[in-house]
């Protein structure tokens, strides 16, 4: 992969628990590619400054002219770089967090994971990183709540690792679901993407046949799928992790309440479901 600074790669979950620490995993097997976690979201706000900043730019463009063409003994309080000056200092400050820090170990191929973004975000980095690809990630619904719906009966006193603002909780959930409705929409019905930037991806494929999906995604990508370590889809975190049997109990879908079953069958969520090829049947 030629200049791989300027070539990251960005995975756009929709949503926690869709498989992007897996494919994240995957990804970080090879040698020379390091793909950070989320952080948050936080780009949003960062880059609607920038945007701010742009368009005060462009309502002042004429004082930084005057002071070119005139000199200082003119009205230049509002005055700033130009509008390319700003997309370079944009440009530079994602890739010194996340592109430097990964050649800082030796993994020139870059990029992260984050499960809030949608299409906005994703022609955002594709103005500063024209050869971005990206891959959109998601996860049949109910089998995200269901793993997200154990995360809810684990008390706070069992995880003290864990910050209370960040134990999950039943609002954190129903977060989750106006996430993936928000995101998977975003992602699945905005124009202006093209297969050879973007691709879709579901999670249910990637983990029935692991071999054959990563293939193509590293052919995609340009990359060689041999030097990527498959083994990373027979390592489970909740078991293998703690060298001991998930004690979790299982559940299925017919264990949940008609109220639950509401949360995660709106017609919203059925209608996406239906252009993700997802089973929503209840048995």
């Amino acid at each position: 992969m030629a200049d791989a600074r300027a070539n990251p790669i960005f995975i756009f979950a929709s949503g926690q628990r869709c498989g992007s620490t897996l494919l994240q995993r995957w990804f970080c097997s090879h040698p020379q590619v390091m793909i950070w976690g989320e952080h948050n979201g936080i780009l949003r706000s960062l880059f609607e400054d920038f945007d701010q900043l742009r368009q005060w730019e462009q309502m002042f463009r004429h004082q930084f002219t005057v002071f070119k063409t005139a000199g200082f003994n003119n009205f230049i309080p509002n005055m700033n770089p130009s509008i390319d000056s700003l997309r370079r200092a944009q440009m530079q400050l994602v890739e010194s967090i996340w592109a430097d820090s990964a050649r800082a170990l030796n993994r020139p191929i870059w990029g992260f994971k984050e499960v809030l973004y949608g299409a906005e975000m994703v022609f955002a980095l594709r103005e500063l990183f024209p050869a971005a690809k990206f891959i959109h990630l998601t996860r049949n619904i109910f089998e995200c709540f269901i793993s997200l719906r154990h995360e809810e009966r684990i008390a706070p006193e069992m995880q003290p690792h864990v910050p209370i603002k960040q134990v999950w909780t039943r609002q954190r959930t129903l977060e989750f679901i106006a996430t993936w409705t928000r995101v998977n929409r975003s992602l699945l019905e905005t124009d202006g993407f093209s297969d050879t930037w973007f691709t879709h991806l579901r999670y249910e494929d990637l983990v029935d046949e692991p071999a054959t999906v990563t293939g193509q995604l590293a052919d995609w990508l340009g990359l060689n799928a041999t030097d990527f370590a498959l083994d990373v889809f027979n390592y489970k975190l909740y078991t293998d992790r703690h060298k001991g049997p998930d004690t979790r109990p299982e559940v299925a879908r017919q264990d949940l309440s008609p109220a639950e079953v509401a949360l995660v069958t709106t017609e919203e969520i059925l209608y996406l479901s239906s252009k993700l090829n997802y089973d929503m049947t209840i048995r």
